[in-house]
């Protein structure tokens, strides 16, 4: 059923385009869908709107910098509605930068030897539902790596993490399906 706009409601809906508000909101308000808004702002026009959605100025609110120092650029779009690259735009309008930190190498790790019956019993273990395979410190896979890969976990594993994913992993399965835990 096609929307009726009365007086009051277009009076209403100017009123709320001069508040700022998109046409996404007004058809919130009046229960109606924005594509409905946006061809009855074409025939009967809600004043000096912008019937694209998300199409702010060229020129940053006044709050800009302030905000821009504790927000993310997706964020600062959220909260000025319009896209992360037009806040970024913003901010090089403005010349302000987050401040790059330097990248501080990360100490040599020291991998503890572990037992290598123990480490292949508990990769196979571990290989009968996620895949697992070596890798090198940062995750690349290496057939000569001293980590392990398993399944889509975000970062490698050593020889103990292993054996103790493996623990965890019988533990788990005696106590969801009744198997003794070796």
């Amino acid at each position: 059923m096609a929307m009726v706009w009365t007086e009051d409601r277009i009076n209403k809906a100017r009123q709320m385009v001069r508040e700022g508000y998109d046409a996404s909101e007004v058809a919130d308000c009046f229960g109606t869908t924005r594509k409905a808004v946006l061809k009855a702002h074409e025939r009967i026009g809600f004043g000096p709107w912008v019937s694209k959605r998300g199409k702010p100025s060229d020129e940053p609110p006044a709050d800009f910098a302030e905000r821009y120092a504790k927000h993310t650029l997706r964020e600062l779009g959220l909260i000025y509605k319009c896209r992360a690259a037009h806040a970024g735009m913003w901010a090089k309008k403005l010349g302000i930068a987050r401040g790059r930190q330097e990248k501080v190498p990360e100490p040599a790790v020291v991998v503890p030897i572990m037992p290598p019956e123990r480490v292949a019993e508990a990769v196979k273990f571990l290989r009968f539902d996620r895949g697992v395979s070596r890798c090198d410190s940062d995750g690349r896979s290496n057939h000569e790596g001293k980590f392990w890969k398993v399944g889509t976990l975000p970062h490698p594993m050593t020889d103990a993490e292993i054996i103790d994913a493996a623990a965890e992993k019988k533990a788990r399965d005696a106590r969801l399906f009744g198997r003794r835990a070796a």
